[in-house]
């Protein structure tokens, strides 16, 4: 069958194709039933030419966009711009995060690299400590209705968190915002200036 008419009817299978996300026995049999006959059609398609020129086309243009985003990043100092890009994804010790971080991360380090000067900095507690003062902030609660059965709960709010530091004065800060402060006070410290990682941030010893 030629490209020009695999598209097409590859279109059509994949229109018509029932859910296999069900826990009825007779949908899942229709779908069985569907799959059955179009299965080299499905699994041949990745191997005919407008496939390989759209996955191609597709790497071409995810190319070109990494590589705007980086010249966007460092237009106003050029490649003397300095990026702290943080190694989460990196320093998993527990196992709570599978495989590679969602989205371009990776690829988007890579291509940042080649524009200007890229730094990894550990963010281990940098979500938990006050900019200001350094010390653990508390969770803050506030009372939703849940919409699904109408009852008032008392629920975690995640976007912010509050330093109950006397020093800051009860002070409520955005978790994203002082994350980004605490980072970037990292770079310049401990990066930049060589300077030892505040004791407050630093992982236990064992």
């Amino acid at each position: 069958m030629s490209g020009k008419r695999i598209v097409p009817t590859f279109l059509e299978a994949v229109r018509n194709m029932p859910t296999k996300k069900t826990a009825s026995l007779e949908q899942l049999e229709a779908y069985v039933k569907f799959m059955t006959p179009r299965m080299d059609l499905l699994l041949e398609f990745p191997m005919h030419e407008p496939f390989c020129k759209l996955r191609f086309r597709r790497y071409i243009l995810a190319k070109k966009k990494l590589r705007q985003l980086c010249q966007r990043l460092i237009a106003q100092a050029g490649r003397r711009t300095i990026v702290g890009f943080g190694d989460w994804s990196n320093t998993d010790v527990s196992g709570l995060i599978k495989e590679c971080p969602a989205g371009p991360v990776n690829p988007f380090q890579r291509e940042l690299k080649k524009h200007c000067r890229v730094e990894s900095i550990d963010e281990f507690r940098t979500s938990k400590l006050h900019s200001v003062c350094h010390c653990e902030m508390k969770n803050r609660y506030s009372k939703r209705l849940c919409k699904k059965d109408g009852v008032e709960r008392t629920l975690k709010v995640h976007s912010v968190l509050h330093c109950t530091n006397n020093g800051c004065h009860g002070m409520t800060v955005n978790r994203d915002e002082n994350t980004l402060k605490n980072m970037l006070m990292l770079l310049i410290e401990c990066k930049l200036r060589s300077q030892p990682r505040p004791l407050a941030f630093s992982r236990p010893r064992t």
